[in-house]
This record gives structure tokens, sequence and C-alpha cells, in this order.
């Protein structure tokens, strides 16, 4: 969907909500004097969206004239797995939602949007903090599973509200701010309350998403690679393909920024294209320096489960693929309750079929289970660089490690330690079984065709100082390369990542 996708839908609803309310305002005003019959039941409790607009603006001005104020929250829930949905019954979740928001506050007025996103309201709040405290109630309300017969469904609920103020004082303006909010919104920090500074970014933001597509349209994203070694023979195994852009007047956009937008804009997967056709090339020419290296190198390409999706995914796969026996392509996917659905399974296994390697990443936090270790076809796990760089002079996290590798080994995966900064961090994962390491101890991300090539000559021999690379970090020494880890310590996956960090 395109941005004038987006704004034709925002205004065709604003003014449908706009009509209903008019038509509907009597019944309103009945509604709340008694004169209609008072919802018996939690069903009842979900307003229509014209019920809904309605009852916010008389609440705004009643708010105004009291000199108080309404908050206003938009909420997203994780759905049901794959399959539940008809056998518990379509309004068990919504029923339990207002269930638990009821226990927080019985003035609270709802609107579901669809299963997984709602809308809210509470009137008669007299300062922010009341506000805020409101809302850090509602995530505590949703702390405990929803119990559906044998199935224990944690709503994982993310909240962005927005408080009436003298910026904020219409329906309209508290719902957009509170959906402002809620973008801001992630595992870190489930709750966001709005500021209109997310304004001027979203602002800013869509200047952004205008320059991007050019620059995709214009085959202007370029592609660094970062490799990953073998720790006992020193040997180059595969190679990381990230994207970079540079913008002619406004210089180096992080990853983090641009990543996230792609997928906005709908142009992640004509990046991912070029990202990886000019990763093939590069590790192509690099190898022709070399003909006589017969050891396959994969070049790894980060996607998320909606990108898997993509009806031409399989195709960009394959046709990279196809009659490269020396050069795998390999796709990383980090776990998430997305990621197995039966449909991923069923793309994820034919391509396996078909010689693609498939990675779990960031193995060892988050979401990342037996589970699905067992359920997806996987080759290979990649071990989250935020365990890594705990594991010197740690003994609990270096045991940690330890038996993931142990773990993988025994399913027959093998096992890449990203985020490797230091020797002490080398040495440990090697003594604990890990294959490949991968990260800025080894070498950083580059560009550079000569340093990709250089790869290639390594020999068992060579020390970590001979293996540095001839790019930036390199030239401003190695504390310089530290300093951008811990600058960009979560390096988003090469299409999109809104995962760990916020635009």
């Amino acid at each position: 969907m395109t941005d004038n996708d987006v704004q034709n839908d925002q205004d065709e609803t604003e003014s449908r909500v706009l009509s209903d309310r008019r038509a509907t305002r009597g019944g309103l005003r009945r509604l709340r004097s008694g004169q209609l019959d008072k919802p018996q039941s939690d069903a009842n409790q979900i307003l229509s969206r014209a019920q809904f607009i309605g009852l916010l603006a008389d609440e705004i001005n009643s708010a105004k004239r009291e000199d108080q104020s309404v908050l206003v929250a938009a909420m997203r829930i994780r759905p049901l797995p794959e399959g539940y949905e008809d056998q518990v019954g379509r309004q068990q979740v919504p029923l339990e939602v207002v269930s638990r928001f009821r226990s927080v506050n019985p003035s609270i007025r709802i609107l579901a949007a669809d299963r997984q996103n709602l809308l809210l309201f509470l009137p008669s709040l007299r300062r922010r903090p009341d506000g805020e405290a409101v809302v850090k109630e509602l995530v505590r309300a949703f702390s405990s599973p929803v119990e559906m017969g044998n199935l224990q469904h944690y709503l994982v609920p993310t909240i962005g509200a927005a408080l009436m103020d003298h910026e904020s004082h219409s329906a309209e303006a508290l719902i957009d701010g509170a959906r402002l909010a809620l973008g801001e919104c992630d595992s870190l920090n489930p709750s966001t309350m709005f500021h209109p500074y997310q304004r001027v970014r979203r602002k800013r933001q869509g200047e952004m998403k205008d320059a991007l597509r050019q620059a995709v349209l214009n085959r202007e994203i370029q592609v660094a690679l970062q490799p990953a070694f073998d720790v006992v023979n020193d040997r180059l195994q595969a190679v990381e393909a990230l994207a970079r852009w540079n913008r002619p007047n406004g210089g180096p956009v992080p990853p983090v920024e641009f990543i996230p937008l792609a997928k906005d804009i709908g142009v992640s997967h004509m990046l991912a294209k070029q990202v990886l056709d000019a990763a093939v090339a590069m590790i192509v020419e690099a190898r022709s320096h070399h003909p006589a290296m017969t050891q396959p190198v994969t070049v790894w390409l980060n996607v998320t489960p909606d990108e898997v999706l993509h009806p031409e995914f399989a195709d960009l796969v394959l046709g990279a693929a196809a009659g490269r026996e020396s050069m795998p392509i390999g796709i990383e996917l980090s776990p998430s309750p997305d990621a197995e659905s039966r449909q991923i399974h069923q793309l994820l296994k034919s391509l396996a079929s078909q010689n693609v390697r498939v990675a779990v990443g960031d193995f060892g936090i988050g979401h990342a289970n037996l589970n699905i270790l067992q359920q997806l076809p996987f080759d290979s796990v990649k071990l989250d660089r935020a365990l890594v760089r705990q594991i010197a002079g740690n003994d609990e996290a270096a045991t940690m490690v330890g038996h993931l590798v142990k773990l993988a080994d025994a399913l027959g995966l093998e096992t890449t330690a990203q985020g490797v900064e230091t020797e002490d961090q080398l040495k440990v994962v090697s003594d604990l079984g890990c294959k490949l390491a991968q990260g800025y101890h080894l070498a950083s991300p580059t560009s550079d065709p000569e340093a990709v090539e250089r790869w290639f000559r390594l020999g068992p021999d060579v020390t970590p100082a001979d293996r540095a690379l001839p790019d930036e970090a390199q030239r401003q020494g190695k504390d310089a390369a530290l300093r951008a880890v811990v600058a960009d310590p979560n390096e988003p996956s090469t299409i999109s990542d809104d995962r760990k960090v916020k635009p």
C-alpha cells in the first residue's frame, strides 16, 4: 500500500466517521442519559465507530468546561495462533479484552478496529500523571495469559496514549496522537505517551520516505559485506549482505532509520533484490582471483516473515542461487510469532529443498525457543550479539552460550557467534565449540572490493591485525571500530527490521 493509498483510506474513514457522528448524535445523548438500554454484556461495551467518535467529542467538550482532561489510547494485541480462532470462537478475545479494561476502570470506552487493534478513551482525568498511571495499569492488566481450553495465549499489548491539552483538543487530534505514540512502542517499551515531537518526526520521515523511494528506483543503495570466519582454520565461510544509503545532500543514513521505512513504502523487496544482486556480484568478482579455492562461501540475507511471504521472494532467492554451488544463498530469519505460521514453514521447506540455506537469527534471546527449531527447516543458528558480548569474564553467560552450542550440535546445526569484538570473546566462543565467528574484531562491514578479495587470501596463520580491512574503521583505528559498534548495537536486517530499535 502506498502513502497515497493510506492517506485516501484515512480521508475516507474520517469522512465516514463525521457522517456517522451527525447521524447518531441524538442516540448518543440518549445513551448517556439512560433513555436507551444500557449495555448488559461485555460484548456490548465495544462501541461502533460512530458511537466512539461521538462520545469522545462530547467528553472533550465536557472536560474543557470542567478543566479536566481525556485520555485516548491506541492498543495493539498479539493475534491468536493460526487455526485457533475457529476453535475458541471469534468473540473470546474481545470479551477478555473488555473484561480486563473494565477491571482497570469501568468508564473506559472501547472501539475495536479489527482483531488486533483497538482504540479506547477514559474521561475525567485531572493531571497528566493520572493518564500515565492508567496506561501502566492497562499493560499490567494483560500480564497474565488468556485461558482458552488447553491454550494459554498472551496478548502482549503495546499501547500509545495521548492526553487532551492545548495542542491536542479534538477527537481527531487525540486519536492521531495515540496512534503516533503506538508507533514508538516496542518490546522494551510496551507503552508510550504522545509528545508533539512525534509529529515533527513523522514529517521528517515523510520527506525521507520520498527520498528513499527515489534512491531505490535509481539503484543508489549500496551493499556492505561483513565476513564470518572459521574459528579453527581462519578461512572465510560466509558473508552477510547489509544495505547502506548515502543521501547526496544528507550524508549516510543509519540502517535503523531507512530499513523500516523501506517496508512502510513497499520497496523492501526491490531493496532486497538490489542488495543480494550486488553482494553476489562482489563475491563472484573476488572469487575469480582465486580459482583454486573450492570452499563454498554462503551469502546471507536477513529477512522478516513479511518479506518471505512476498509473492516474488522465492524467485529472488532461487534466481541468485541458480548455478552457484560454490556460493550458496542463505536467508536469516529472526524468531517471532509470525515466523511460525504454516505458510512460512512451507515456503522455507521448499527453499531448503532447493539448496537455499536457512538460519535462525538472534538466537538465545527473545522469542527463540526449541519449538521454532523443531518446526522450521533451519541448518544454522546465529547467536545473538548481546549474549556474545557478555561471555568474556562472565561464567553464567559463557555457560549459557555453551549449552546453546551443544544444542545446535545435537540438532546438526552450524553455529555462528555474532558480535565478536575482542580477542577474549573470540577465544571463548572457539573454546565453547562455535564453528564460525563474525564481528568487528574480525572485520567490519565494507563495500571495498579489494577488502572482500583480501578475505579469500587469508590462511590459518593470519592474525586479526592482518585481517583488518582498509575501510574507515580500520583507518581510524580499532577504537573507532568499537565506537561504531556501541553506536549501532543492533544491526538491522538487510530488508527491514523494527524489532529492536525505533526509527
